[in-house]
């Protein structure tokens, strides 16, 4: 299994407020390059966070959730035991964070969660972050709920912290097995590629090399983390992928 993974300051950005979670590395600054690691671990956790911009120390907020999700690869019988549990206790622990400190009151982030075991893809998420997966070396779909307002897409009606008192994420478990290649990614790649674009890059043979030159220029951050469930030589390279009909009323990311 190999895994890549690549951040960028916004152009718009004086600050970068997005982060990432592979197992127990949290990368919360930007990175000069794209990076790829193989793992052979049996069970994963990647993440995707970002800062709530309009909300003070985002930057705070995304890092400390991440941090967090890093912290219980290495002590997971710590880890509450399901992911809207999880994801409930990182937000209550950033909105008291807020409240012991004037300067990050409010703070808030977003958050899409993967774990990978042998046989599973349990998939989370609040607020914008996304998930796509490519299955089948063929088809690409969304398998996350972007938790915006039907009329107003730059607003959150869900997010970590900002004394929020309860989330509900949205959660799917599914089987391992048909799903090639994921992307985890914060909403500023989504913002600044189309949906074709973002697809045929995901099918690339170096789907990390190739996301990252096309987010160059980007105004908002960008976080992501790419995971190819195959080895090199089972993949078929390069392709054209096709858009499911998304008639189970997932959608990405909206602008925020």
């Amino acid at each position: 299994m190999r895994v890549g993974c690549f951040t960028q300051r916004g152009t718009t950005h004086d600050r970068f407020e997005d982060a990432l979670v592979i197992g127990a590395a949290a990368v919360v600054a930007p990175l000069g390059s794209p990076v790829e690691v193989a793992s052979a671990a049996p069970s994963l956790r990647l993440a995707v966070c970002d800062g709530v911009g309009g909300q003070p120390a985002g930057h705070r907020a995304s890092a400390l959730a991440a941090v967090e999700l890093a912290r219980l690869a290495v002590d997971p019988s710590s880890s509450p035991t399901s992911p809207a549990q999880l994801l409930q206790s990182i937000g209550d622990e950033l909105t008291l964070q807020g409240a012991l400190d004037h300067r990050s009151l409010g703070m808030a982030t977003t958050c899409a969660t993967v774990v990978l075991t042998p046989h599973d893809l349990v998939v989370a998420n609040v607020g914008d972050s996304a998930v796509l997966g490519i299955r089948q070396h063929r088809y690409a779909c969304t398998l996350t709920v972007a938790h915006t307002h039907p009329d107003r897409p730059s607003m959150l009606t869900q997010y970590l912290g900002g004394g929020a008192t309860s989330v509900a994420p949205a959660i799917l478990t599914t089987p391992r097995a048909p799903w090639n290649r994921l992307l985890l990614t914060t909403d500023g790649l989504l913002k600044h590629l189309s949906a074709e674009t973002l697809r045929c890059a995901l099918a690339d043979d170096e789907p990390t090399t190739a996301l990252a030159a096309l987010a160059a220029g980007a105004e908002d951050d960008v976080a992501f983390v790419v995971v190819d469930l195959d080895t090199p030589s089972e993949y078929p390279g390069p392709r054209q992928v096709q858009v499911e009909d998304p008639t189970d009323g997932r959608g990405t990311g909206g602008d925020r």
